[in-house]
């Protein structure tokens, strides 16, 4: 049992995944120039946020970006443990030890991640949540499906009643000192501190978001395991096979998604403030739905795409080495952030600019990269260790 072959991936699945990387760093980017303190759904500026392009910015991340792309990898992140089950059970290898192994050594990278470049990591959540994923994938897609919807409405109230009461803290008067103390620390770390102070400043705030990844935990296994009824059912190793439910993914997930996720914007942008607690609470559990809603309108329109057009190359590249893109785009937030002391003048059209060079970057080297090497260099680490040996890195 070893890493998948190049010819034996599905080109498609790559490309939605390479699509879903690309897409987290729109939003990322905003948490460092905020210095780690992005409000719920507001202060994604950085800073002139009162212009007009500005607010723009800010409405169509909230609108199109925020909430939308880390579903659409936890989908993809279920399917492709399915996939990774399967296989290992028709050559004889017990699943649950290797993906138990291979999520252990997800888990040890995001935190590393967490500390040494972004404090906002997702790998070491996904990780833990991998863990719980892999006893429920013995289940039919329909026993999948059924605990993802009871799931989805135990973490839709757990995510509204976690911003609800973050809400409800952060306007107490005795705490809102001591609230922007700790913001003006921050801004001050990432303005004008050296590297090693703002890993202590990592350090310091890894526990609260390892807490609140673990609130979080219900609703990411329930994309998980809707990632892997999905791929159960074929589809991702006959895409063109689905193509019927594809466009009806596309027409609900676009339709229902584009209209529920804009009026979450709307509510939480309009002010330029942070939302009340109502407000907080009915923003919070719509987007937990209408996030994944919207994000499977996207995957479902790019699937249909690369089976018509055939899939987009620098996609399926930055897919088959996503960790290693994942990697690669924290270190260059926190280079343009903290290293080139942008932070406190770098406004949300300066951010984008920062992630168009940074795609145009990924999107035509890891085509290249992949020409001459097997993996990824985070994914060469991250098989080695999972099938404890040293993978050989030469195609």
């Amino acid at each position: 049992m070893g890493p998948a072959e190049p010819a034996t991936r599905e080109p498609t699945l790559d490309a939605m995944r390479g699509f879903a990387v690309l897409g987290i760093m729109v939003v990322n980017i905003h948490f460092l120039l905020a210095a780690g303190s992005v409000p719920p759904f507001g202060g994604l500026d950085g800073g002139d946020g009162t212009s007009p392009h500005n607010r723009l910015i800010v409405l169509l991340t909230t609108w199109l970006a925020m909430g939308k792309f880390m579903p659409a990898l936890a989908m993809l992140f279920g399917a492709g443990a399915a996939v990774l089950a399967d296989r290992a059970a028709g050559r004889g290898v017990e699943p649950q030890a290797l993906l138990r192994r291979r999520y252990r050594w997800l888990a040890a990278i995001g935190l590393v991640h967490m500390v040494f470049l972004f404090p906002g990591d997702i790998l070491f959540a996904y990780g833990i949540a991998g863990l719980v994923l892999v006893r429920s994938l013995h289940l039919s897609p329909r026993s999948m499906l059924k605990r993802a919807a009871v799931l989805l409405a135990v973490g839709t109230t757990l995510f509204a009643t976690l911003l609800g009461s973050l809400t409800w803290v952060m306007r107490q008067p005795d705490l809102a000192d001591s609230i922007a103390q700790q913001e003006a620390r921050a801004a001050a770390v990432y303005g004008s501190g050296t590297y090693f102070d703002i890993v202590r400043l990592h350090a310091a705030d890894t526990p609260g978001m390892i807490a609140m990844g673990a609130l979080m935990l219900p609703w990411t296994l329930s994309l998980f395991l809707a990632g892997a009824a999905v791929a159960r059912t074929g589809f991702v190793t006959t895409p063109a096979a689905f193509s019927t439910a594809l466009r009806r993914a596309a027409t609900i997930g676009l339709g229902a998604g584009l209209p529920l996720n804009l009026a979450v914007a709307l509510v939480t942008t309009s002010s330029g403030e942070s939302p009340g607690i109502g407000a907080t609470l009915l923003a919070s559990g719509l987007v937990s739905v209408a996030g994944p809603l919207l994000a499977t309108g996207y995957l479902a329109s790019l699937a249909l795409f690369c089976i018509r057009r055939g899939p987009n190359a620098p996609l399926v590249g930055v897919g088959r080495m996503a960790l290693t893109a994942y990697l690669f785009q924290s270190v260059v937030m926190l280079v343009a952030v903290a290293g080139a002391r942008l932070h406190g003048r770098l406004d949300a059209a300066g951010s984008l600019l920062i992630v168009a060079a940074t795609w145009a970057v990924l999107l035509a080297g890891c085509p290249l990269w992949l020409r001459r090497f097997r993996f990824g260099p985070a994914e060469w680490l991250w098989r080695s260790l999972t099938y404890r040996r040293r993978e050989p890195t030469r195609t």
